[in-house]
C-alpha cells in the first residue's frame, strides 16, 4: 500500500477509476483511499474474486449506477464491470470490458456486451458528455502492441477483427452522433506505448479514456505511468489525463 499512497500523493487525482479490483462486497479498508476520496463506489462481481470496478471521487455525484443498464439479462450482475457517476455537466464511467478469451471462446458474450455498452453510452451522450475510462480489452491498431504480441494478431481476445469493428462502431461519428475520442491516442497519434505486459503475450495498450467529441479540446496531458511497471504492483499501469471541467 505504500506504493499506492505515494502514487496518489504524486498524481493527486480528483477522480480515480480502478478495474479488476476483485473485491468482495463492501469497500476495502485502505487508509490512503479513505482519507483522499470521500465518495467511493465499488462495483463487485456475483462471483467473489472476479472482475471488480470502482470510481473514487473527491466530489459528490448527483446520481450513481452500478451495472450496465442495457445488459439484456440482470444488469446488477455487471456491477463488477460498469460503474457510472453523474455530475452536473458530465457522466464519468468506469469499465472493465469482458475478455473474449485466449481462443475467443467468450466472443459471443463480448459481442453482446459491446452492443449494450454502445447503446447506453450513446444514450448518455445525448444528455450530457461522457468520460469513460478503464480496461477496454481491445487493440485497435498494431501501434498498440509490441513485437511479441504481433504473433497473436487476429487470433485471441483483445486482438480479433470483431472486437475492432465493434469498438469502431462505438466510437465513430454519424449523422446523429459526434463520436467518442480516445484521449491518449488523440494526443499521441504516432506513439507506441503500452499499459499491460505479460511474458507470454507481450505488451498491449488496453487501458485508456474515451470522451465525447465535444470534450476533446478540453483534454490535455494524457500520460501512461510506465515507472510503476518496475514496481510489480500490477500487470497493468495507470493512464492519467487532465481536463478543464467543473464537476
Amino acid at each position: 500500500m505504500q506504493v499506492l499512497r505515494k502514487y496518489l500523493e504524486a498524481e493527486d487525482p480528483s477522480v480515480l477509476v480502478l478495474t479488476e479490483t476483485k473485491c468482495s462486497k463492501g469497500k476495502p479498508d485502505i487508509l490512503c483511499l479513505k482519507t483522499r476520496f470521500k465518495y467511493q463506489f465499488w462495483g463487485t462481481d456475483p462471483q467473489p474474486g472476479r472482475a471488480g470496478t470502482a470510481i473514487l471521487s473527491k466530489v459528490k455525484p448527483i446520481n450513481t449506477v452500478m451495472g450496465l443498464p442495457t445488459w439484456p439479462e440482470d444488469p446488477s450482475h455487471t456491477a463488477g464491470r460498469y460503474v457510472e457517476l453523474e455530475y452536473e455537466g458530465v457522466y464519468i464511467i468506469g469499465v472493465y470490458v469482458p475478455n473474449s478469451g485466449d481462443t475467443l471462446q467468450n466472443l459471443d458474450t463480448r459481442k453482446k456486451w459491446n452492443t449494450a455498452l454502445k447503446d447506453h453510452l450513446r444514450t448518455l451522450d445525448a444528455q450530457k458528455p461522457i468520460i469513460c475510462g478503464g480496461d477496454f480489452n481491445c487493440i485497435m491498431d498494431k501501434k498498440d502492441i509490441d513485437q511479441t504480441a504481433e504473433a497473436y494478431w487476429d487470433r485471441m481476445g483483445g486482438m480479433s477483427k470483431q472486437e475492432r469493428v465493434d469498438m469502431a462502431e462505438l466510437m465513430k461519428e454519424d449523422d446523429a452522433f459526434e463520436g467518442f475520442v480516445d484521449v491518449w491516442r488523440n494526443l499521441h497519434p504516432e506513439a507506441e506505448e503500452y499499459t499491460h505486459s505479460s511474458t507470454k503475450f507481450g505488451s498491449w495498450r488496453l487501458d485508456s479514456f474515451i470522451v465525447s467529441a465535444q470534450l476533446t479540446a478540453k483534454a490535455s496531458g494524457s500520460v501512461i505511468r510506465h515507472k510503476l511497471k518496475a514496481l510489480n504492483v500490477s500487470d497493468h499501469w495507470p493512464v492519467a489525463f487532465d481536463i478543464e471541467l467543473k464537476l
